[in-house]
C-alpha cells in the first residue's frame, strides 16, 4: 500500500516599489471627456504570506492548496490629479486573502483508459477598485470540474468553469470620484 504524502511550503514577503504604476481616471481639461491613464505615481509596499500544500493520501486521491495574504498599500508620494493620496491606503485590485483548494482523484476509466476528475476552487477576497475612490470589489468564488479520459497517444476532457455561475468583478471605474466631479 502506498504511503500517505505531504508537503508544506511556506513564503513571507516584502516589496518595496518606487514609480510603482497604477491606472488613475483623468479628465482631459479641453473636452471634458473622463479617460483611464497609467503611470508612474509613487512609492508602495507590498508584504504578506502564502501558503501552499498538498496531501496524497493514496494512489488513487490528492489534495492541494494554497492560501495568501497579501497587504500591499501606499507608501508615499502618490498623488492623483494634483490630489496626495494617504500613505497606507490599499492598492487597487489586491485581495487581502486569496486561495484555492484542488481535489483529484485517478481511476480506471472505459475502454481501458485512465480516468481522472478534478475540483479547483478558487477564492477572491474584496478589494479596492481604484486608488482615489473608496469603491470596493465584492469578493467572489469560482468552482471548476474537469474530468479526463487518458491512453496511451490520446487523451479526452470535458470541463465546466465557474460551475457554480459565481459573478465576480475584476475591476471597475468610479467615475463619481471627488477627483472628477
Amino acid at each position: 500500500t502506498p504511503s500517505a504524502q505531504a508537503s508544506l511550503d511556506v513564503s513571507v514577503f516584502r516589496i518595496d516599489w518606487k514609480d510603482v504604476q497604477l491606472a488613475t481616471l483623468a479628465r482631459d481639461p479641453d473636452s471634458g471627456r473622463d479617460f483611464l491613464v497609467t503611470g508612474n505615481i509613487g512609492k508602495a509596499r507590498s508584504q504578506g504570506i502564502e501558503l501552499a500544500g498538498g496531501w496524497k493520501p493514496s494512489a488513487h486521491f490528492s489534495l492541494r492548496g494554497a492560501i495568501a495574504y497579501t497587504d500591499a498599500s501606499t507608501a508615499g508620494g502618490i498623488t492623483v490629479g494634483g490630489v496626495p493620496i494617504a500613505d497606507g491606503t490599499p492598492l487597487p485590485g489586491t485581495a487581502k486573502l486569496q486561495g484555492t483548494l484542488d481535489a483529484t482523484t485517478h481511476f480506471a476509466g472505459p475502454f481501458d483508459s485512465s480516468g481522472r476528475f478534478s475540483a479547483v476552487l478558487a477564492h477572491t477576497g474584496k478589494r479596492r477598485a481604484q486608488i482615489d475612490s473608496e469603491m470596493t470589489l465584492a469578493a467572489y468564488s469560482t468552482l471548476d470540474l474537469r474530468l479526463t479520459f487518458s491512453w496511451s497517444k490520446v487523451e479526452v476532457s470535458a470541463f465546466m468553469n465557474n460551475a457554480a455561475n459565481e459573478r465576480g468583478i475584476s475591476g471597475a471605474v468610479d467615475y463619481t470620484s471627488a477627483l472628477y466631479t
